[in-house]
């Protein structure tokens, strides 16, 4: 797999994350297990991912609130 680009180190990177961008979504689990594989990063378990998803506020219901912890819209 290519990496999608390069650090200031000049070392690809496949996976990372950057404040106030907008993550990588609607990506198949083989896709997304390649990416952090190569990056020495694991996606979360099953268990950690509802347990995440239940607890999740989203901010499209309760956006008048200031609630931003959840971006479910894009």
């Amino acid at each position: 797999m290519a990496p999608l680009l390069k650090n200031a180190q000049g070392t690809s990177v496949y996976a990372l994350s950057v404040p106030d961008v907008t993550p990588s979504r609607q990506m198949i689990w083989y896709h997304a297990q390649t990416r952090y594989w190569a990056s020495d990063k694991r996606l979360p378990t099953d268990e950690k991912w509802l347990c995440t998803a239940q607890v999740a506020v989203d901010p499209g219901s309760n956006a008048a609130l200031g609630n931003r912890k959840c971006n479910t819209t894009g």
